[in-house]
């Protein structure tokens, strides 16, 4: 059976703003050895799957630090501290990454997409067909 870690201790090594990175000590439960782990705190974001009245998916390019590359990818962004729901965030990334808007959404499934270092998790929404438009604001 699986169980969890016990944590000794938790240090704040650097909090850039939006990322904070931690020193944890923790037992394991299974030999009682403790080992150091690096932890990152980063917020909650959502990816948008955006489909046109003709079933197409809406994506964008864009630069990525990280990789140093140009990537197609599926509109989203972070969960804003101020943002009242996934879904709020998922409407704002949305439109300003695309100009696309709708007001109806599905919420698909959401995960922790790399527990191993990170702490958010990652929601998925689904925007209605039929009600998306190129409004620009």
């Amino acid at each position: 059976m699986i169980r969890d870690w016990k944590i000794l201790n938790r240090e704040l090594l650097n909090d850039f703003g939006i990322v904070q990175i931690y020193k944890k000590q923790a037992r394991s439960p299974r030999t009682g050895n403790v080992r150091d782990i690096l932890s990152i705190d980063f917020p909650n974001w959502v990816l948008v799957l955006a489909l046109t009245p003709e079933e197409e998916a809406v994506m964008v390019r864009q630069y990525r630090h990280c990789t140093e590359q140009i990537h197609l990818e599926l509109p989203g962004g972070l969960v804003d501290a101020g943002d009242t729901s996934p879904a709020v965030s998922a409407q704002r990334e949305l439109l300003e990454e695309t100009g696309y808007q709708s007001p109806e959404l599905i919420q698909i499934g959401a995960c922790y997409p790399q527990p191993a270092v990170l702490s958010n998790r990652c929601f998925f929404p689904k925007l209605g067909v039929m009600k998306l438009t190129t409004e620009w604001f």
